[in-house]
Parts: structure tokens; C-alpha cells; sequence
């Protein structure tokens, strides 16, 4: 009963991709299998699959009560098992003020959850979810999510998401597939996709701001930065299968690993750990985020992101310099195809 959520932006295929294990579109090549069973030549009716979509879907004539019934009349259940299975996702999704009240009364939010509700209530053999959160406000998603994962920890369907959002996937994915343009860019655990990210669109797509990149080019004795500015002694790092001098990839770092503090000069401390890189430049902009802020560093690699707890003596326009662990670099074949040289 795993969770995979497939994140990628609008018109990459997400859709598509529930709408063949659904069975209403036909691959144009290949098979599709479940459970080692080809369900090639298996209508919708038989696949139990249910479909939940972005907009919910509810008969407007029937209550949420009879909403919720409709989607077991094939499961010919006595009344009593009909309304211990109602009574359930009621008390799961907090449904019960709701139960006499048709759908045009419900807000667009109320409506998302009595339509997931109804999604789940069958107990399919495999659960698709079309971005039903992406109508919810806020606190709504947030409820939903968690009834969602007691749910699933109850009754563990095998479930495919699709979704734009990649905090809703790496909330609710066992496996996330980042997608683009009907291709597969990488599967794996959250952790995974987000620390060791396997080219430069899912290191930028991830992360809110993604990854910080730069093209670097490796010479016999050191790493050059961008364009020249900045050179890294080529023993200081630490993956052992880096790739030949001359060859040009680009290194990635994710803003929380990056410190940035006042004054372009390194501090003796600085200067001589030989863990970090030390970044003159300076800051362009300063942005509160919540209980933190984003500091955005402009150097001769280009323009960068580091969160900060607070902005401190930091000032726009200040000179300012950036101090990156060495460990925190992931470093990438200059090909979005090619997937990452290394990382500890």
C-alpha cells in the first residue's frame, strides 16, 4: 500500500498517466501491470480503481449521506455495513455536519473533502488522486493531509498522486517521480530526491527556492567557480570519482547550507578551514519568510539564496560573503540529462 506521488509542473503528463491505469486512455506502446496481472484488456469497471479529481465531483441531488452510499451500491453491503462504512469516513474526514446537506451548500473546500472521502470509501485496490487538494485553503489542505495519512495507516491503499506542489509530495509521498514533459526525470524517497537530486531540474524544482547552481570546470589542480573568480584547491573535495580535468559540470548547493555574514574578507578561522569555501559579494536583497528570513547574494557566480534565523547587521548592498561546507556541494554532469557525479 505505497503512497507515490508524481510532481511536475503543468502539462507534463501527470494526468495522462492516471488516466491509462484508469483505463480511460489506451497506452500507445507497452503494458500496464498491477499486481504481476496485465490490465491491457481490462475495462475501468474491473480495474478497482477509484479516481478522485481536482474538482470534486459530487451528484448535486444527493445529500453528502447518500453521495457517500452511492459510491458503495456495488459492493451490495447490508444496511448496517453500509452505515458502519458511512460512519467511518465521517468521523475520519469530519464530515458530520455536513451529512443532510447537499453539495451546492458546501463551500469549495467542504466539497474537496466530502469528494475525497467518497474516493476512499470503497477500500479500492488502487487509489488516484488528480491535485484534490489544490482547491483547499491552507488550513484545509493541511486537515485533509493529515485524515489522508491516519487513513492510509488503516487502510493501506496502493495510491498514485499527481500533483504541482512539491510540499504536498514530499508531506504525502512514500516515493515521489518528478516528471517533465512525459518523461521520468527521477524516483525515490523525499530525502532522497531532495538531498541527492539527480540533474538540474529536479535540484531547481524542489526546494522553495531550489538548488543553487554554477557551472564549474575542473583543471589539474583546482575547481574554477563560475567565471574564475573563485577557486577550490582540487584536494579539498571530497567525492573521489570526480570527473577528468577539463571537463565541465556545474555544483549545486541548497540554501540552508549556505551561511552568509558581513564583510567580504574571510575571518582567520575562515581562512584556514580547509571544510568550507569562503564567497566575497555581497546582498541584494533581504526577505522575511515566516520565522526566517532569505538572503539573496549576488557574487561572480551569479545570484544566490541562503536562509538566515535573523538579518542581523546585514544590509542591502552591504559586502557580505558566503560560507559553504564543502560536504554540502552536489556536483553534476553539464548535461540535464546526466545524472549526479557524486555526493557523500
Amino acid at each position: 500500500g505505497q503512497r507515490l506521488v508524481i510532481l511536475g509542473p503543468s502539462g507534463c503528463g501527470k494526468t495522462t498517466i492516471l488516466r491509462l491505469i484508469a483505463g480511460l486512455d489506451q497506452p500507445s506502446a507497452g503494458s500496464l501491470r498491477y499486481g504481476g496481472i496485465d490490465w491491457g484488456d481490462r475495462p475501468p469497471a474491473r480495474r478497482q480503481v477509484a479516481m478522485v479529481f481536482q474538482d470534486a465531483t459530487l451528484y448535486p441531488h444527493l445529500s453528502v449521506r447518500g453521495n457517500l452510499a452511492f459510491a458503495l451500491r456495488e459492493l451490495r453491503l447490508s444496511a448496517r455495513d453500509l452505515q458502519a462504512r458511512i460512519g467511518e469516513v465521517v468521523d475520519a474526514f469530519g464530515l458530520g455536519a455536513w451529512l443532510d446537506r447537499n453539495p451546492q451548500t458546501l463551500s469549495g473546500g467542504e466539497r474537496g473533502r466530502v469528494s475525497f472521502a467518497r474516493g476512499v470509501i470503497r477500500r479500492p485496490d488502487v487509489l488516484l488522486l488528480d491535485e484534490p487538494l489544490s482547491g483547499l485553503d491552507s488550513p484545509g489542505r493541511w486537515q485533509l493531509q493529515s485524515a489522508w495519512l491516519e487513513w492510509h495507516r488503516s487502510y493501506p491503499t496502493t495510491t498514485v498522486h499527481v500533483t504541482h506542489d512539491q510540499q504536498e509530495a514530499l508531506t504525502l509521498g512514500d516515493q515521489v517521480a518528478v516528471m517533465r514533459a512525459g518523461r521520468i526525470e527521477q524516483v525515490g524517497s523525499p530525502t532522497a530526491l531532495y538531498q541527492q537530486p539527480a540533474n538540474h531540474f529536479v535540484a531547481s524544482f524542489l526546494g522553495s527556492p531550489g538548488m543553487n547552481l554554477v557551472s564549474v570546470r575542473f583543471t589539474e589542480g583546482a575547481v574554477v567557480v563560475g567565471s574564475g573568480g573563485v577557486t577550490i584547491p582540487r584536494d579539498r573535495i571530497p567525492p573521489a570519482d570526480l570527473p577528468a580535468p577539463g571537463r565541465s559540470i556545474s555544483a549545486g548547493v541548497r540554501p540552508e547550507s549556505i551561511r552568509v555574514e558581513p564583510g567580504a574578507v574571510a575571518s582567520p578561522s575562515e581562512a584556514g578551514d580547509a571544510a568550507v569555501v569562503v564567497i566575497p559579494g555581497q546582498v541584494s536583497e533581504l526577505r522575511m519568510a515566516g520565522r526566517s528570513w532569505l538572503i539573496a547574494f549576488s557574487w561572480a557566480g551569479g545570484r544566490w539564496w541562503a536562509w538566515r534565523e535573523e538579518p542581523g547587521s546585514l544590509a542591502t548592498g552591504q559586502p557580505a560573503r558566503m560560507i559553504i561546507p564543502l560536504r554540502s556541494i552536489r556536483w553534476f554532469v553539464d548535461c540535464d540529462t546526466e545524472p549526479m557525479i557524486a555526493a557523500d
